[in-house]
This record gives structure tokens, C-alpha cells and sequence, in this order.
């Protein structure tokens, strides 16, 4: 029954400049090796849905974030992980509300 299930992820980037293009080989080749159907898609622009994130979301986390000074990276994953715990529900929905 495992070999039915077949396993697909999509990898959503905004569109920036240094981001690489779905068609890029070494991505396809990697994406090919993996053994998993991976997808790279780009955000539509200017949607308005991806804006609350970018501009609330994840600018809340990373206030948060800027209040520790870590060292490592796994300090920073650290800090990261916290600050994203300590986003309550209330908090995100006040920043959908806000945006």
C-alpha cells in the first residue's frame, strides 16, 4: 500500500530578482534526485493575501526575533522558534485585521 502514495510539495518564493526561476536545472535536477514531487511556484504579484504575511506576519516574528542577539545559527533558529511561539492567536488576527 506505501509504493500508492505518492508524495508532492510545492516551494512558494515571492518574486524578488535573486530568487531562481521553476525552470532552472540545477533546481530540477535536485528536485528530480530527491525522490519526492517538488514544485517551485512564484507568488502572484501584488496579492493582497501574501502582503498580510509578508508585511505583518512574519515582520511580527521578526521584531521578536531582533530582541535576542544570537551568535549561531542554531541560536538564531532558536530565537526564531520562540518568537513564532509567542505570536498568540489574538496577536495574528489583530495584524489580518490591521492589513
Amino acid at each position: 500500500m506505501a509504493g500508492l502514495w505518492r508524495i508532492q510539495v510545492s516551494v512558494q518564493q515571492d518574486n524578488e530578482h535573486p530568487h531562481i526561476s521553476p525552470n532552472d536545472p540545477t533546481w530540477m535536477d535536485a528536485a528530480a534526485a530527491s525522490g519526492i514531487t517538488l514544485e517551485l511556484v512564484c507568488q502572484p504579484p501584488n496579492n493582497l493575501d501574501m502582503n498580510v504575511l509578508d508585511l505583518g506576519y512574519f515582520r511580527a516574528i521578526q521584531s521578536l526575533q531582533h530582541q535576542s542577539a544570537p551568535q549561531t545559527t542554531d541560536e538564531l533558529i532558536a530565537a526564531i522558534e520562540t518568537a513564532f511561539s509567542q505570536l498568540t492567536r489574538n496577536k495574528l488576527n489583530n495584524v489580518f485585521l490591521t492589513l
